[in-house]
């Protein structure tokens, strides 16, 4: 939607720019720049907080499809 409504010219036909699934080859190569021996995650917290980050956004994005499509 950014590179729509910034790069396309006004009734273009085709979206203009990068896009992500470009970036998907070389996304591997980002987890690399996390790999580190001298500091450790707690795997127990971790996944109580990516839990609750997933309960939150679920949330939020039925409120948003509720409101958007049926309200």
């Amino acid at each position: 939607m950014l590179f729509y409504t910034s790069l396309t010219p006004i009734g273009g036909d085709i979206v203009e720019g990068i896009q992500g699934r470009y970036f998907i080859p070389i996304a591997p190569l980002f987890f690399l720049l996390f790999y580190n021996r001298k500091l450790t995650l707690d795997m127990k917290k971790f996944g109580l907080v990516l839990a609750c980050y997933s309960l939150f956004s679920e949330t939020i994005t039925i409120s948003v499809l509720i409101h958007r499509y049926y309200l």
